[in-house]
């Protein structure tokens, strides 16, 4: 939370701005994938896998860049969700 009120303000204006809710707080980049991720393959998702599975494809892999790739977290929850991953290095 911002200590300074005119920062503040001028945070409040830009969410507004943006139509970004108040309750809404930042989300590190590779927790969004993670939730993407969910939402692309996920029982009530997208369907993507039933469809690759349809067609005879393999399961997609992930493709992350280093910054991700470097974050143990989101390797062993994209292995707990049985993706197969490649990330970059740094």
């Amino acid at each position: 939370m911002l200590e300074d009120p005119v920062q503040a303000a001028r945070a409040a204006g830009r969410r507004a701005r943006a139509g970004i809710p108040g309750d809404v707080r930042h989300q590190e980049k590779w927790r969004l994938a993670l939730e993407m991720l969910d939402e692309m393959a996920g029982a009530d998702g997208w369907g993507v896998l039933g469809q690759a599975a349809a067609v005879g494809r393999a399961r997609p892999v992930v493709a992350a860049d280093a910054d991700d790739g470097d974050t143990t977290t989101f390797r062993l929850e994209l292995e707990d969700r049985g993706w197969q991953y490649r990330a970059g290095a740094q």
